[in-house]
C-alpha cells in the first residue's frame, strides 16, 4: 500500500509540475520566429538569422499577390470630396502608457512598432515587446491596412499620417490618440483613432478610410508577424503560434507551423492563405502565453483571414513571416492570457477566458489553477506557490 501511494503521489506530483510550466512560467514569452513542425532543425537566433538570412521580404506586394479580399464603398454614405491634402512632415514616434503597458506608434502607417509589457520580462531578461523583430525587418506593422485587390494600404502604409498630440501620452483617464492622413490629389483619405483606459490592455480602433469620395466598409487590418520578442531556444517547443475565432461557444483555430506552404514561381519565398469567413465575436492571434484578441463589428460582419510567408535560408532553415487579417475590428486586448486579466475584458469580448486553453484534463487544470493562484496572493512567488500547493496536495493525499 505504501508503495502505491508513493506512485500515487509522485505522478501528482509530476502533473501539478506539468501543469505550472504550461500555465505559469514566470517569464512567459513566445519566440520571435516559428520552427517547422515536426522534422524541423532546432530555431535559431536572431543574430544567426540575420547574418545568414538576407534581406527580409517585401511582405505588402507579396501579400497582394495571394489577396482575394477587396474593400467596399458602404452603402447610402454621402459624397466625401477631399479638397485639402494632409500629412506630417516626418516621420514620428508617439509613446502611450498606462500602469500595463508602454506602446509606440510610427505616424508612418500610423502602425504599432513595439508594445511591451510592464510586468513580463523575456528569456533574456529584457522587456516583454509583443511586436516582433520581424515587423521591423520587413517593414510592415501591426494596424497596418491590406486591402488586397485595391491599392489605397500601398499607399497609406507609407504616407506620413499627422498626429496632433504630444509624443508622450500618459493614460490617465479615456484617452484617444488620432492620425489622420489626407491626399488630395488621390481624392483619399484616412483617419486612425486608438482609444486608451487606464489599468486596461484593450485599445479601441476606429480606422476609416474615404476613397473617391466613398466611405469604404470591410477594411482589413493586419497582425504579425509573430507574437513577442522572445528568442530563447528553450521555448521554442512550447510554442505555438496560432488563429483562433470564437462564435456560438466554439473555437476554430489554425496553426501556422501546420499550414503547407506553395513555391511561388520565380520566387524565393513561398505562401500559404485561407480565409475563416465572418460570423465570429472575435478573434485571436495567439500563443501559449499571450494573445492579440480583435472584437468584430456588433453585426459579426467582421471578415477574418490568414496569410503565412515561408522564407528559406541557410542550411534548410526557414523563417516565417504569420499574419491574421480583420475587417472593420473594433476593439484589440493586447496581453498575457491570465484568468483574472481576462475576465476583466469579458464585458468587451465574450468568453474571453475560451482563450486558454487547458487540454483534456481541463476540469482538473482550472481547480489546481485556482488552488496555486489563491496561495500565489499570500506568497507572491509562483515557484513558491507550486512547492507550497504540491505539499498541500501530499498532505490531502496523504491518509
Amino acid at each position: 500500500m505504501d508503495t502505491k501511494k508513493l506512485i500515487l503521489a509522485i505522478v501528482l506530483s509530476v502533473t501539478v509540475l506539468l501543469v505550472y510550466q504550461y500555465l505559469f512560467m514566470p517569464k512567459p514569452a513566445a519566440p520571435e520566429r516559428l520552427s517547422q513542425p515536426a522534422a524541423a532543425q532546432p530555431q535559431r537566433t536572431a543574430e544567426t538569422t540575420e547574418s545568414k538570412g538576407g534581406a527580409a521580404p517585401d511582405i505588402a506586394s507579396i501579400m497582394d499577390q495571394s489577396a482575394p479580399e477587396a474593400a467596399v464603398v458602404q452603402p447610402g454614405q454621402p459624397l466625401l470630396a477631399v479638397s485639402e491634402s494632409l500629412a506630417a512632415a516626418a516621420e514620428q514616434a508617439v509613446c502611450v502608457e498606462n500602469e500595463y503597458f508602454s506602446a509606440v506608434f510610427t505616424n508612418r502607417g500610423a502602425g504599432l512598432t513595439s508594445f511591451v509589457l510592464k510586468k513580463y520580462k523575456d528569456d533574456a531578461g529584457k522587456p516583454m515587446d509583443l511586436v516582433a523583430g520581424g515587423a521591423k525587418e520587413s517593414n510592415f506593422y501591426p494596424f497596418y491596412f491590406y486591402s488586397g485587390k485595391d491599392d489605397f494600404s500601398a499607399i497609406l502604409n507609407k504616407a506620413l499620417f499627422l498626429y496632433r498630440g504630444t509624443p508622450r501620452v500618459i493614460v490617465a483617464g479615456p484617452t484617444q490618440v488620432v492620425f489622420e492622413y489626407a491626399d488630395a490629389d488621390r481624392n483619399l483619405k484616412a483617419i486612425k483613432r486608438f482609444t486608451f483606459r487606464p489599468g486596461s490592455y484593450g485599445i479601441g480602433l476606429e480606422f476609416a478610410v474615404w476613397k473617391d469620395g466613398r466611405l469604404l466598409a470591410d477594411l482589413p487590418v493586419a497582425f504579425g508577424p509573430n507574437l513577442g520578442n522572445n528568442e530563447g531556444q528553450d521555448r521554442a517547443m512550447m510554442m505555438s503560434l496560432k488563429i483562433a475565432a470564437y462564435a456560438n461557444e466554439k473555437l476554430e483555430s489554425v496553426d501556422f507551423a501546420r499550414l503547407k506552404t506553395a513555391p511561388q514561381a520565380g520566387q524565393a519565398f513561398e505562401t500559404a492563405y485561407g480565409e475563416k469567413g465572418a460570423g465570429f465575436y472575435w478573434a485571436a492571434y495567439e500563443t501559449t502565453y499571450f494573445a492579440a484578441v480583435f472584437r468584430s463589428q456588433p453585426q459579426n460582419r467582421s471578415k477574418l483571414s490568414y496569410r503565412l510567408i515561408k522564407q528559406p535560408q541557410a542550411k534548410n532553415q526557414s523563417k516565417l513571416y504569420s499574419y491574421m487579417i480583420v475587417t472593420d475590428p473594433t476593439a484589440v486586448f493586447l496581453g498575457p492570457k491570465d484568468e483574472k486579466v481576462l475576465a476583466a475584458m469579458e464585458a468587451e469580448f465574450p468568453d474571453l477566458n475560451k482563450v486558454i486553453e487547458y487540454g483534456w484534463f481541463g476540469s482538473i487544470a482550472k481547480i489546481m489553477l485556482k488552488g496555486i493562484t489563491y496561495i500565489h496572493g499570500f506568497i507572491p512567488n509562483y515557484g513558491w506557490a507550486l512547492i507550497v500547493f504540491t505539499l498541500l496536495l501530499k498532505l490531502v493525499l496523504f491518509p
